[in-house]
């Protein structure tokens, strides 16, 4: 915890250092009413809210047979519950861009991630009706990420995925990569994938 505290004021004033005028709110994305006064707070504070980007996650990894339900319901209400309460809290205002940082694991599947490959399929799905409803005034992106070099993925579950021959996405080529989403720069595609060979 300590550790993680240190990474993000250290982020933070990267963002500082190169100029951006940067907000940091602790919320649970789980918790319907803290998301709404969060979001109420940014109007208020910064002003009106254009863009949703959901990147939310945790990781529970047990076969389905040692999986709990707690564990179950955590992955999932992490990813489908806090993308439903962003939704739901910006609903009335004029949104630009949603991405959700979704997982080939949806498409690929992976050992004892059931819950996290259900939870990001219903991200891709629940991006498909986005954009169906908000129309092309709206970029709607579900990016199905393969594992990066950094972040969730440490030391041994590195050794694991280069054991098993998957690439990690350098940070500096999934940033740029992101970018180029939320920039339209490939294309309008709504789901889509990196990583690998993806």
């Amino acid at each position: 915890e300590i550790l993680a505290r240190r990474e993000l004021q250290s982020n933070l004033d990267r963002f500082a250092a190169l100029g951006a005028s940067v907000h940091y709110y602790a919320v649970d994305v789980n918790n319907t009413d803290e998301v709404a006064q969060a979001l109420n707070r940014i109007r208020h504070e910064i002003g009106p809210i254009r863009v949703l980007v959901h990147a939310a996650g945790v990781l529970a990894d047990k076969a389905i047979h040692q999986k709990t339900l707690e564990q179950f319901q955590r992955v999932l209400r992490t990813k489908v519950e806090g993308f439903r309460n962003l939704l739901e809290a910006a609903r009335e205002d004029a949104l630009t861009h949603i991405a959700c940082f979704s997982s080939v694991a949806a498409r690929t599947g992976n050992v004892g991630q059931i819950d996290y490959a259900m939870a990001n399929e219903i991200l891709n799905r629940v991006c498909r009706e986005e954009r169906e409803r908000r129309g092309s005034g709206c970029l709607v992106k579900a990016i199905g990420w393969g594992p990066w070099a950094g972040g969730m993925v440490e030391a041994g579950l590195e050794k694991h995925f280069k054991a098993m021959g998957v690439t990690l996405i350098p940070l500096a080529e999934g940033a740029r990569l992101f970018a180029d989403e939320l920039t339209g720069s490939n294309g309008n595609a709504t789901v889509l994938g990196f990583g690998g060979s993806l």
